[in-house]
C-alpha cells in the first residue's frame, strides 16, 4: 500500500522581529502589544489534515517535528513526502529535503502552500529538481487526487479539523483548542498585487463546501464538543459571494438553536459587506451567522490607488454597524507604501485607531515571491536580499519609498500600542460589541435573533465579565481605566447584577493577573518563543460514525518538552476543575438564570477566554 507522510517544517521556527513565536496568530499579531491581556493561540495545519482526509489511502499527519523526530519518520521509507510551509521556514524544509533524498531516495517529495509559492519563484527548475519532485500550486486535493490516481470529482470531506484555542498566558499556557476550522473556499477575484492567496489560486475562488456544507459541518462540531465557541470558516473575502453566504444562515435558522451557542470567524472587505448591507440589511447579515470579520483595510488611502475593495470609503460606517450588530472586527492595516510619507502615515495610523477595530493586524507591505508586488520590486531594483527568515508579513526585503526600514517596524509597534492605550484591551473590546449585539438582538425583527442569537451575546459577555476588574486595575492609563468603569457600569445596566459566581470568578482572575504582571516584570514572555508540541495524527480510514475522530493522536515527543506540557495542562486543569466545583456549591444557592451553569462549562472545558 502506498504510504504518505505529511509534515511541517522542522522545529525550532524562526522569530519575528519581537522575538516572539510565528505560529502564535493571536500574541504575534490579533492582540499583540496589549501587555499581560495578549491573547496566546495555537493552531494547526490544516492544508495537511484536509488532504489526509481527501485520499482514500491511510496517511500521517506529523505537526511541528524536532529534526530528530522528522529523521525517525523517513527510516520508514514512505512512497511521498509533503511539506507544507510558508517561505520563512524555507532553509529548514530544504535541509529537510536532502536528507529525504540522502536516506530515502525512492521517496517523492512535493512541497506545497505559499512556501512552495516562494520555491517556485526563487528557484529554476534545475535547481528544484535538487530538492523536490512535484511542486503544488493552487488547490492541493485536485492535485494530490490526480498524482495518486484517484477521482478528481469526489466530494470534498472536511470533518472535525483539529481545534485551535487561546487565552492569556497567565491562566493557561497550554489552552484546549475551543475553536474549529473550515475552508469554505480559497482564492480571491481581489487582484491585490501583494496578496500570496490571490497569485496561489489565479486570482479566482475555488469553492471546497456549499454553504449547506458549512452549516453541516458547524452542528457537528456543536455536537461533538459542546463546549466549542466559534469556528473559522476560510474564505478570502466571503461577501464576494453573498448567496454563500446567505445559504449557511437559511441552513442554520433550520435549527436555531445553533446560533444559540456558537457563531463563525470569516473574511470580507468593507466595499463588498456595505453591498452586501445595502442588499440585505444589517439585520440580514445577522441571521447568517457570521460573529467576527477580517477585513483588510490595507491603508485610508489605498481606494485612491488601486485597490477596489476600499475604494467606496465606507469602512467607518461598515466598522460601526458592524459593532452594533455584535459582530467582531479584525482590523488589517499596512505601512510602508509608496504613497506613505512622514506626515499622511501618521494620519493613516490615527484613522486605524479611530475605526476602533475590536481585534487588529498591523504589518508592513512585504513582496512575497510569486507576487506581482514581488517582481515589480525586482524590477525596479528595491528587492533587498535577506535571509529567508525574514520573508514575513514584516519583512525587511523591501525598500521603502521614504522610510528606513527598521522605521516601518517601529510604526507598527506604536501603532499597537497606540490602540491598546486608547481602547483597552480586545477582550473588553468584544465584551462592548457582545453586550450591543444582546441589545440589538432583543429589539431585532427576526424571532430567531431575539430568541436564539441574543442568547449566545449574553452568554458570552456573561463568560467574561470577571476580566472586568482586572482590566482596570492593571489599565496603561487613567483613560483605559475610566472606560473599564464605564464598561461595568454598561454591563449592569443591559444584562443585570453580576451572579456570585462572577464576582468571585473577577477575584480569581484579578489575582492571577497580579502574579502574571510581576512575572512579566521579571522575565518578560518574548525571553522564551514558544514552540509548539509534535503531534502525530493517523488518518487510518476506519469510520466509527459520522461524528467520531478522523484521526487519532500520538505524542511522538518524549522527555521534558514532553513531560512538561503534559504536567503544565494537567495542573491547569486540576486548578480550574477546583474552581468550578467551589462554583457549583455557590450556583446552587445564588442560581442566576443560566450564567453560573455556563461559567462551569468553561472551566470544564479547560479555558476562560477563547475565541475571537
Amino acid at each position: 500500500m502506498t504510504k504518505i507522510l505529511f509534515t511541517t517544517s522542522v522545529t525550532p521556527y524562526p522569530t519575528d522581529p519581537w522575538n516572539e513565536t510565528m505560529t502564535d496568530g493571536g500574541a504575534q499579531r490579533f492582540t499583540k502589544g496589549q501587555d499581560i491581556f495578549t491573547i496566546n493561540t495555537h493552531a494547526h495545519c490544516h492544508a495537511n489534515h484536509l488532504l489526509a482526509q481527501n485520499i482514500s489511502i491511510p496517511s500521517e499527519v506529523l505537526e511541528y517535528p524536532t529534526w530528530d523526530i522528522f529523521t525517525g519518520k523517513i527510516k520508514k521509507k514512505y512512497d511521498y513526502v509533503g511539506i507544507s510551509f510558508f517561505p520563512m521556514h524555507m532553509d529548514n524544509v530544504l535541509k529537510m529535503c536532502l536528507y529525504i533524498r540522502k536516506k530515502s531516495p525512492a521517496t517523492k517529495i512535493i512541497l506545497g502552500s505559499y512556501g512552495a509559492q516562494s520555491f517556485s519563484a526563487a528557484f529554476n527548475k534545475e535547481e528544484a529538481k535538487k530538492y523536490a519532485d512535484y511542486i503544488c500550486l493552487g488547490e492541493g486535493i485536485k492535485f494530490l487526487r490526480d498524482l495518486l490516481g484517484e477521482s478528481t470529482d469526489s466530494p470534498v470531506t472536511e470533518r472535525l479539523l483539529p481545534k485551535c484555542g487561546g487565552t492569556v498566558s497567565w491562566l493557561d499556557k497550554r489552552p484546549k483548542g475551543s475553536i474549529g476550522m473550515l475552508i469554505s473556499g480559497l482564492g480571491c477575484a481581489g487582484g491585490c498585487d501583494f496578496c500570496s492567496t490571490t497569485q496561489m489560486f489565479g486570482q479566482k475562488r475555488h469553492q471546497l463546501l456549499t454553504g449547506k456544507q458549512v452549516a453541516d459541518e458547524l452542528r457537528r462540531y456543536l455536537k461533538v464538543y459542546p463546549g466549542i465557541e466559534q469556528v473559522m470558516v476560510i474564505e478570502e473575502d466571503h461577501f464576494r459571494v453573498p448567496e454563500h453566504l446567505l445559504e449557511i444562515g437559511k441552513e442554520l435558522r433550520k435549527d436555531p438553536e445553533t446560533l444559540a451557542h456558537l457563531d463563525y470567524f470569516t473574511f470580507g472587505s468593507t466595499g463588498n459587506i456595505k453591498a452586501f448591507a445595502e442588499t440585505y440589511g444589517w439585520e440580514e447579515l445577522a441571521l447568517t451567522g457570521v460573529g467576527a470579520l477580517f477585513i483588510g483595510l490595507e491603508s485610508k488611502f489605498a481606494g485612491e490607488h488601486g485597490y477596489d475593495k476600499r475604494a467606496d470609503g465606507a469602512s467607518r460606517e461598515v466598522f460601526e454597524n458592524l459593532h452594533k450588530i455584535g459582530i467582531r472586527t479584525v482590523g488589517a492595516w499596512m505601512c510602508g507604501w509608496d504613497f506613505h510619507d512622514r506626515n499622511n502615515i501618521v494620519e493613516d495610523l490615527e484613522w486605524l485607531v479611530s475605526l476602533n477595530p475590536t481585534f487588529y493586524q498591523l504589518t508592513r507591505v512585504s513582496p512575497f515571491p510569486g507576487t506581482p508586488f514581488w517582481d515589480r520590486a525586482k524590477e525596479e531594483e528595491r528587492l533587498l536580499d535577506v535571509p529567508w527568515e525574514d520573508v514575513h508579513f514584516w519583512s525587511s526585503a523591501h525598500k521603502a519609498a521614504s522610510f528606513e526600514g527598521h522605521e516601518l517596524i517601529d510604526f507598527v509597534e506604536k501603532g499597537y500600542t497606540k490602540l491598546y492605550e486608547t481602547w483597552g484591551s480586545s477582550i473588553t473590546n468584544k465584551i462592548i460589541v457582545h453586550l450591543n449585539g444582546y441589545e440589538f438582538c432583543r429589539n431585532a425583527k427576526s424571532d430567531i435573533l431575539r430568541d436564539y442569537k441574543s442568547q449566545y451575546h449574553k452568554k458570552v459577555a456573561a463568560s467574561l465579565y470577571p476580566f472586568i476588574a482586572a482590566c482596570e486595575r492593571f489599565a496603561p492609563n487613567g483613560r483605559v481605566r475610566r472606560r473599564m468603569f464605564k464598561l461595568e457600569e454598561l454591563y449592569r445596566n443591559i444584562l443585570g447584577e453580576p451572579t456570585k459566581s462572577q464576582k468571585l470568578l473577577s477575584r480569581y482572575i484579578a489575582m492571577r493577573a497580579a502574579v502574571g504582571k510581576k512575572r512579566e516584570m521579571k522575565d518578560p514572555c518574548n525571553r522564551y518563543p514558544r514552540d509548539d508540541v509534535c503531534k502525530l495524527y493517523l488518518y487510518e480510514k476506519k469510520q466509527d460514525g459520522e461524528n467520531s475522530s478522523p484521526y487519532k493522536v500520538i505524542f511522538p515527543e518524549k522527555g521534558i518538552p514532553f513531560y512538561s506540557y503534559k504536567v503544565g495542562q494537567s495542573l491547569n486543569r486540576y486548578k480550574l476543575s477546583t474552581i468550578n466545583w467551589v462554583l457549583k456549591g455557590i450556583s446552587k444557592i445564588y442560581a442566576t438564570e443560566n450564567i453560573d451553569e455556563l461559567l462551569g462549562k468553561r472551566l470544564k472545558e479547560g479555558a476562560i477566554s477563547t475565541g475571537f
